[in-house]
């Protein structure tokens, strides 16, 4: 007879689950450190940087190939800058590790030391297709700014191989060109070589210092040397501008500038200047002029600020004028700036949406100036009586860190209650560091 079976549902027991954390990894599941999610990768990688541990960043790039690229994308974007003597070296390092070449961004060259007797000779030779300065430049395509600090470069002639500009992927969005020189051994110093060496080189912006200190060479004829056609132009120092105002006047092509920026010690630099901006500032945006000598009564006297022509520079949204102000041993700088200013403003263009006037003392010895609350704003007064600026959006006063700035600030708004009422006129306290700094461009 067989078994009564009973009314209740029996439950069979079920079986433990599987503990993840117990089962054995097996090799296609086991994660390393190459496995990381990228955006993990570059926060160890930029740790790595900012803490400088350089031999440990390299370590990293022998991880993989992922590890590789993104460690040179760090090490090797910004190039340290080395000496002339060693751009042979460089450049061979470049042929073996042609992965760094894509990502290779800033190269910054210096000249070497001179041991010995002074020997003019050329560091870099650019009539070479072999030169390894000609092949640098082809080959980093992805090289954005070029910093060539000091070098003696030999100028391309007629006879030479190559007469037209380095072929590059893009043109450079900074060439700095800083007193470098460009002539033949026991040359005399000219303006038509240096011009003739920038030529080789296709750039957005340049940053010039000319190489001459204290000995400007003459002014040369160098109209038949192909146009530049940068579209920011730096002009430091100002001892040599006059005639690099000249030239640039000369090969500058038309309608091509859209900033840039000067600094003038003496009024014949000003002349020049005018003359450079009736040539080709008709589509220029930002001017900035510096005044260095604007202390030296004498040497600004009559109407050779006049001669800027800023009605030429008719698109001209932004003017920055740097002013010297204060005494200076006695002789005050202050109303010669203020005057100076407001001849600058009377010229102008209309639809000037900002003008930004950095002040600054003759000397660090000199203290704060004590400007703002004397006459010497009243010619800039009187101008913004004479002329309505409708499209202008700020005017801006700018003091290096001396305090006081409310003080000055009250009298900003009585000098000009009407752009204080439409929210244009602004005091800014900035801290420049050296005088020195804050004058160079």
């Amino acid at each position: 007879m067989p078994p009564r079976r009973s009314g209740r549902l029996r439950v069979q027991p079920s079986k433990p689950a599987n503990n993840v954390l117990d089962a054995p990894y097996k090799d296609s599941q086991r994660i390393t450190i190459t496995d990381l999610p990228i955006e993990i990768v570059r926060l160890v990688i930029a740790y790595l940087q900012s803490d400088r541990k350089t031999p440990t960043l390299k370590s990293c790039s022998r991880l993989s190939r992922s590890w590789r690229d993104l460690v040179f994308s760090y090490l090797f974007t910004a190039i340290k800058p080395f000496s002339v003597l060693r751009l042979s070296e460089f450049t061979a390092f470049l042929k073996s590790t042609p992965h760094v070449v894509p990502v290779v961004k800033q190269v910054v060259i210096v000249r070497a030391e001179r041991v010995g007797p002074a020997v003019f000779k050329e560091d870099i030779v650019t009539f070479d297709r072999e030169s390894p300065f000609v092949y640098l430049v082809e080959t980093l395509r992805a090289l954005e700014r070029l910093v060539c600090q000091g070098l003696v470069f030999s100028p391309p002639t007629v006879s030479n191989a190559v007469v037209d500009a380095i072929p590059s992927s893009s043109p450079l969005r900074r060439l700095v060109w800083t007193g470098c020189d460009a002539r033949m051994p026991d040359s005399s110093a000219r303006l038509a070589p240096i011009f003739s060496a920038l030529t080789l080189f296709k750039a957005d912006t340049l940053d010039l210092v000319m190489p001459y200190s204290g000995m400007v060479p003459p002014e040369e004829d160098i109209t038949s040397i192909r146009p530049l056609a940068y579209k920011t132009l730096i002009l430091r120092g100002s001892r040599d501008n006059s005639s690099a105002l000249s030239s640039f006047r000369q090969i500058l092509a038309p309608d091509c500038l859209r900033s840039l920026s000067v600094s003038v010690g003496e009024p014949q630099h000003v002349v020049k200047l005018g003359e450079l901006l009736h040539k080709v500032g008709s589509n220029l945006e930002y001017l900035r002029i510096n005044f260095h000598n604007m202390h030296t009564p004498e040497r600004w006297a009559g109407s050779v600020l006049e001669a800027l022509k800023l009605e030429s520079c008719l698109r001209l949204s932004s003017l920055n004028i740097t002013m010297l102000w204060g005494d200076n041993g006695g002789r005050d700088a202050s109303h010669l700036s203020g005057s100076a200013l407001a001849k600058i403003l009377k010229q102008a263009p209309p639809d000037l949406q900002e003008i930004r006037i950095p002040i600054f003392p003759p000397f660090d010895r000199f203290g704060p100036p004590e400007v703002l609350d004397t006459h010497e704003l009243y010619a800039v007064q009187s101008i913004f009586k004479q002329r309505t600026l409708s499209a202008l959006r700020a005017f801006i006063f700018e003091l290096t860190d001396w305090g006081r700035v409310e003080e000055y600030g009250l009298c900003l708004k009585e000098m000009f209650p009407d752009l204080h009422e439409r929210g244009i006129l602004k005091l800014e306290s900035m801290n420049y560091g050296s005088l020195d700094e804050a004058l160079d461009v």
